[in-house]
């Protein structure tokens, strides 16, 4: 459900950003899209206002793709490890088809995708700016179809930054952070290995 309402909000927004551009007047100086190179991101999600958050670390270099994940309730951690046509994780008994659910791509693509369109233009006087999570952010509010979201991006780089819906009665908070990564090191290799399923970016999964 989490995911499912981070997407709708996407979607809206990415419309929205569609059908005005006539207002958009600024042009963003970026980076090129996240979604066509290899990234790395940290995400804090919720699903209650004051619940505790799940740290999830994503990493993607083409088909290859690696999650870490911290829930709040359990001790171990989840490592799954991806090449786009099998999954595996250090859990033994997770079935490789629940391993394979938890690509990051789909959702990330749909994340940056926005991005893509957001950091072309900026609104004069259709978004709200303000600081959040350490950034200056332009920030953009959707209702759609009884859902209600807001989305906040980098006012300069277009990275997106906090993603907050709700819809019958169902709530979800997602905080992004990229994550510096050479990925001309060769040491990165290591990332997609499938027989490194121990946590590796253990810093970004701590409390």
């Amino acid at each position: 459900m989490r995911n499912f309402l981070i997407l709708l909000i996407l979607l809206a927004v990415g419309g929205y950003l569609y059908t005005h551009q006539k207002v958009w007047l600024k042009v963003f100086v970026s980076a090129a899209d996240p979604s066509k190179e290899p990234y790395a991101v940290q995400i804090q999600t919720r699903e209650f206002i004051n619940g505790p958050f799940t740290k999830v670390v994503e990493v993607v270099s083409g088909n290859r793709w690696r999650v870490e994940i911290a829930y709040p309730s359990k001790p171990q951690r989840l490592v799954v490890v991806g090449n786009g046509s099998i999954a595996v994780s250090n859990i033994p008994a997770m079935p490789l088809s629940a391993a394979a659910r938890l690509d990051a791509r789909p959702m990330m693509s749909n994340v940056f995708s926005v991005s893509a369109q957001f950091k072309k233009i900026m609104s004069a006087g259709s978004t709200i700016t303000e600081q959040r999570d350490g950034h200056a952010c332009a920030k953009i509010g959707i209702t759609f179809q009884g859902m209600a979201g807001q989305v906040w991006f980098d006012s300069t780089t277009a990275y997106p930054v906090c993603v907050i819906a709700s819809a019958n009665g169902q709530y979800t908070e997602a905080h992004f952070t990229k994550i510096p990564i050479n990925f001309s090191d060769p040491g990165t290799e290591e990332f997609f290995d499938f027989s490194h399923t121990e946590p590796i970016f253990s810093r970004y999964l701590t409390p």
